[in-house]
């Protein structure tokens, strides 16, 4: 079971929060609480979204906040109380440059890891991503695709690959590659309604074993 927020697509309610549920299985609890665009849900960003997530984790339930462009400027100011109860954060590339003010990803995720993040995923455009939990960290290259029809919802997509490895119970390095493998299968297509569904994503890239 997934839950995620969302800006809602409404302009008269610019702010309002809509809460998506997939059901699988009925669990008594969902596995994990991801918070998509964030810095685009002013009623929400910052100090809001750290109550959520806090009060997600004293739950039992992983948290997973993934990041748009901040229209505001605002940033940092807005990231850093919800670093501490993230145990995953996963911006693009171009965002994490903007929060951290560094140029090496890796010195960009060491940023949120001394802000209190647990499991940073960067996400390197076309190349891959990086991935650090302070233990261990890894740079996973994305996979070929014949033909790039659009990027929109790439970004979506990895999470989405990148989470239900999570769930499933791949380890880190894991769950990455199921993130490039849907952001692959995304730009294949024009966006994540014609993505691949999840099984045939894992069967082509060999990732189902």
């Amino acid at each position: 079971m997934f839950l995620c927020w969302r800006r809602s697509v409404r302009p008269w309610n610019r702010g309002e929060v809509i809460i998506l549920i997939e059901i699988e299985g009925q669990p008594s609890k969902p596995d994990v609480l991801h918070g998509a665009a964030a810095f685009l849900v002013p009623g929400l960003d910052g100090n809001p979204t750290a109550r959520v997530l806090r009060r997600t984790q004293e739950r039992g339930v992983k948290t997973c906040l993934n990041t748009a462009w901040d229209p505001e400027g605002r940033w940092m100011e807005l990231l850093e109380p919800c670093l501490p109860p993230l145990d995953y954060f996963i911006p693009s590339l171009q965002e994490a440059r903007m929060l951290s003010g560094e140029k090496a990803v890796a010195d960009m995720a060491a940023v949120f890891l001394d802000r209190g993040g647990d499991t940073i995923v960067i996400k390197v455009v076309d190349k891959g991503c990086y991935a650090t939990n302070g233990e261990q960290e890894f740079f996973k290259e994305t996979y070929e695709v014949e033909t790039v029809t659009s990027t929109l919802g790439a970004g979506d997509a990895f999470a989405a690959g990148f989470l239900a490895g999570i769930v499933r119970g791949r380890k880190l390095d894991g769950a990455c590659q199921m993130g490039n493998a849907a952001g692959a299968s995304c730009v294949e297509g024009t966006g994540c309604e014609s993505i691949r569904p999840l099984e045939e994503t894992l069967q082509r890239y060999r990732l189902d074993g």
